[in-house]
């Protein structure tokens, strides 16, 4: 049976509304699954932001507590290097200073006798068993309150002979000063020996010039 035009028409405007149809659930069902998804985001935010924080809690706090431990390591290395610098300074500053004092004690036999002791170390003690009325006290440094063992030492530089403790017990050994031990004592009755040379006048000078500064 052959298509009339109106039926043509009518099949025309069916396939139309079932197009048109088909296009308006597509929509739908795409508003629909839109509408799903934004409501799955918004429920999965929170969870999301609380399996964030869960992470970034501890993490914090590691990072806290990281920081701290390296603070309190960094603050005792400074103070371990701050002593260590200041012990240094104090070795370097006490051996300045015995540097200077044995400096000091080399350039002390180099002076001479006489300007240690001065024109003052001539007393004049009156008539004496020897017959003199005057004589050099040379040997009474602690008069003038000079170190004792500077009267053996500047003596001997004077002379031109070595005075270390060594050579000077090595003296003391010639000279019979028994049991040398570099002593205020020692120094003295070594430095008598060398001086007086075993001379009665002079060991008798020597002995009056104690009295006389003894009693004055």
């Amino acid at each position: 049976m052959p298509l009339t035009p109106s039926i043509g028409l009518s099949v025309l405007v069916h396939l139309i509304v079932l197009i048109i149809s088909g296009l308006r659930r597509l929509f739908r069902s795409k508003k629909k699954n839109r509408r799903i998804a934004a409501r799955e985001r918004r429920s999965r935010s929170p969870a999301l932001v609380s399996r964030f924080l869960g992470m970034m809690i501890p993490l914090t706090i590691s990072v806290v507590i990281f920081s701290g431990a390296f603070k309190l390591v960094e603050l005792a290395l400074k103070n371990r290097f701050s002593s260590i610098h200041l012990a240094q300074q104090y070795i370097a500053a006490t051996r300045a200073e015995e540097s200077a004092a044995d400096a000091s004690a080399d350039e002390s036999p180099n002076r001479s006798l006489a300007s240690l002791i001065g024109p003052a170390m001539t007393k004049d003690v009156g008539p004496l068993e020897t017959g003199t009325s005057s004589f050099n006290c040379l040997p009474l440094f602690n008069h003038f309150a000079v170190e004792y063992d500077w009267s053996v030492v500047n003596y001997l530089a004077a002379k031109g002979q070595p005075h270390s403790l060594a050579d000077r017990q090595a003296l003391a050994d010639q000279l019979g000063v028994s049991d040398y031990d570099g002593s205020n004592a020692k120094n003295t009755e070594l430095f008598k020996a060398l001086y007086l040379e075993s001379n009665d006048e002079n060991i008798a000078n020597i002995n009056a010039c104690d009295l006389f500064i003894a009693n004055n």
